[in-house]
C-alpha cells in the first residue's frame, strides 16, 4: 500500500472535485466523543479555496459540527483511500435548497492507494520511447539482433505493458519467463530509467510486425519505484483535469 501526503491545494480540490463528481460518500469523524456520520461533497470552490458538505447521517454529528467543533473527512476516490483532518465548518450555506457546510480546502491530503499498483496509460496522448534488450547468456550485450526498440503503453510501478516495432519473426522477440533490461525515460522527468524486467505475455502482429510485451519489473530499487509511482499520481491528476466538465 503506497502512501503520498499531497500538499498542493490545487490537487486536493481536484481530489474533492472528482469525489463530488463521483458522489462518493465521506465518513466524518469528530473526534472529541468520537461522533462519527457520513456525507457528501456537493461543490468545490477553488477561487474561494472552499468546498461544500452536504447535511450528515447523524443528528449529534451536525449538532458538533454546527457547534465549530473540528472533524475529519475520509473517503475513496476512484480505488484510492483520501483522509484528512483539522476540518472546521465556516458557515452553513444553501445550494439548491438544501443546508450544506462551508469549509476550508485543507493545506494537506493523504492519499493512500489501495491497491498494490496503478497503471496509467501513456501511448494513447505521449510517445516514450524504449529499449529492451535481452539478457539471455546465449547473447552477448553488443549483439544488435539482442535489443529491440519501441514505445510505453502504459506503466505502474510494478510493471509495464510496451509495443515493439519491425519484429517480423516472433521466434527473435523476448519469451515469456525470460529476463531482459528495459531502458525509457518518463515524460517529465530527466531520469534515464533501466529496470530488469520479466516477460509475463506477448502478442505478435503479422501484418504490423509488432510485438506488445507485458513485463513485470524484477527486485527494482526502491528510488526508481518512488520515481514511476510519483509520475503515476502526477498523471492522475492530468487525466482527472482533461476529464472534469468545463
Amino acid at each position: 500500500m503506497d502512501k503520498f501526503t499531497l500538499n498542493e491545494v490545487g490537487r486536493i480540490a481536484g481530489v474533492l472535485t472528482s469525489m463530488s463528481r463521483q458522489r462518493s460518500l465521506l465518513g466524518i469523524n469528530v473526534r472529541e466523543g468520537n461522533i462519527m456520520g457520513a456525507s457528501l461533497v456537493v461543490a468545490v470552490d477553488r477561487k474561494q479555496g472552499v468546498f461544500y458538505i452536504d447535511e450528515f447521517s447523524s443528528s449529534e454529528l451536525t449538532d458538533a459540527v454546527r457547534a465549530g467543533k473540528s472533524f475529519s473527512l475520509r473517503g475513496m476516490d476512484q480505488g484510492v483511500s483520501v483522509f484528512c483532518s483539522g476540518l472546521v465548518a465556516k458557515s452553513i450555506v444553501k445550494i439548491d435548497g438544501t443546508p450544506a457546510y462551508k469549509v476550508e480546502i485543507p493545506k494537506s491530503m493523504l492519499y493512500k492507494q489501495r491497491r498494490e499498483y496503478f497503471r496509467v496509460p501513456i501511448g494513447e496522448t505521449k510517445v516514450v520511447p524504449v529499449d529492451l534488450q535481452k539478457t539471455s547468456s546465449q547473447l552477448s550485450e553488443d549483439d544488435d539482433s539482442s535489443v529491440f526498440s519501441g514505445e510505453l503503453i502504459d506503466i505502474s510501478g510494478g510493471g509495464a505493458r510496451i509495443v515493439l516495432f519491425k519484429v517480423n519473426d516472433p521466434i527473435s522477440a523476448p519469451v515469456e519467463g525470460e529476463d531482459s533490461i528495459l531502458r525509457l525515460e518518463l515524460p517529465d522527468t530527466t531520469q534515464l530509467m533501466e529496470l530488469p524486467v520479466e516477460w509475463r505475455f506477448a502478442k505478435h502482429d503479422d501484418i504490423k510486425k509488432t510485438f506488445t510485451l507485458g513485463l513485470q519489473f524484477i527486485n527494482p530499487s526502491p528510488a526508481l519505484v518512488d520515481a514511476i509511482q510519483q509520475y503515476v499520481v502526477r498523471a492522475q491528476f492530468a487525466m482527472r483535469r482533461e476529464e472534469a466538465p468545463t
